[in-house]
């Protein structure tokens, strides 16, 4: 259709181009540029990836996924999702069938009607005809040149202000983490500073914790209470038994040079060594002789 001087107001009246206000509706148009502009570069970018990781990645056309149970409702997605594929292709032509046939038909009742739209009886008929097929015409001569304008200038709009509302948010919130941090610090050490001036109160929580783990561990988890318990013990003993084993090993050491060098007796240096289980027991500590005691014990029927 040849472009005309008159466009389709937002009543759907024919108005001439010179009585058209071009800052009506400017926020509106504003926002659609950005939004559009960043659909089509965002399609196109995907697109893009899309296509080089199916080029990367061939689909076989043999493989299905059979390895789930066939039931009503695995047939039912498998149903959908063949929809979704299928069904543009299935519905474009019928679509375009339809506007074909449409066109022929509002073709053909034009050049039925324009003998009996000549005849002046039927001049508001006429009238009435001839604005709607105008209106119809306007309307979508103004959508194809409207589209044809605003999809360059919107994917420039996105370009130019996507980069830069991208990199002002990033920056925004890196100044929230580290207004965050600051404060999270601020705070860390002014308690620091509050508990080193009160420390009855860190002992006060550190003691509340300590018997709520005790609890905890006395109704939840008895055993492992009584297996800190006997290694604790079991450690105690060994260390007061040891510290008891040396002192008396000196003292015998001592009293047995003294008899020894009394009765003219050889030195036990110069003695042979005793066989390799007594060496051995004697380099084990006690709480490991306890320990292997209460094994074998355990084991015993």
């Amino acid at each position: 259709m040849p472009k005309s001087s008159k466009y389709i107001d937002a009543e759907y009246r024919i108005v001439p181009e010179s009585e058209r206000d071009p800052h009506a509706n400017e926020t509106y148009e504003s926002v659609m540029r950005l939004l559009v502009g960043s659909l089509l570069l965002g399609s196109e970018e995907v697109l893009k990836r899309t296509r080089a990781w199916e080029e990367a990645n061939p689909r076989s056309h043999t493989a299905t996924s059979t390895d789930e149970d066939v039931s009503d409702l695995v047939l039912l997605r498998h149903l959908l999702v063949g929809a979704i594929f299928l069904g543009p292709e299935l519905i474009s032509h019928p679509l375009i069938a339809l506007a074909e046939t449409a066109d022929r038909a509002f073709g053909l009742a034009g050049s039925l009607l324009s003998p009996f739209l000549r005849i002046p009886l039927f001049k508001p008929a006429r009238g009435l005809w001839e604005g709607y097929r105008d209106r119809l015409g306007l309307l979508v001569d103004e959508f194809i040149e409207k589209g044809r304008r605003e999809e360059p200038y919107s994917k420039a709009m996105a370009r130019d202000l996507l980069p830069q509302i991208l990199s002002e948010t990033a920056a925004a919130a890196s100044e929230q983490v580290e207004g965050i941090q600051a404060l999270v610090r601020d705070q860390v050490s002014k308690y620091l500073a509050y508990v080193q001036e009160n420390p009855e109160e860190l002992e006060a929580l550190v003691q509340l914790i300590g018997d709520r783990y005790l609890a905890y561990l006395k109704e939840e988890n008895p055993e492992a209470l009584q297996a800190i318990i006997q290694g604790q013990s079991l450690s105690l003993a060994g260390e007061v038994t040891d510290e008891l084993r040396a002192r008396t090993v000196t003292a015998d050491s001592i009293v047995e040079m003294f008899m020894r060098s009394l009765l003219r007796r050889p030195a036990r240096q110069e003695l042979p060594l005793p066989p390799p289980e007594v060496l051995a027991q004697a380099r084990m500590s006690t709480s490991e002789v306890i320990s292997r005691r209460h094994t074998k014990v355990k084991k015993e029927p």
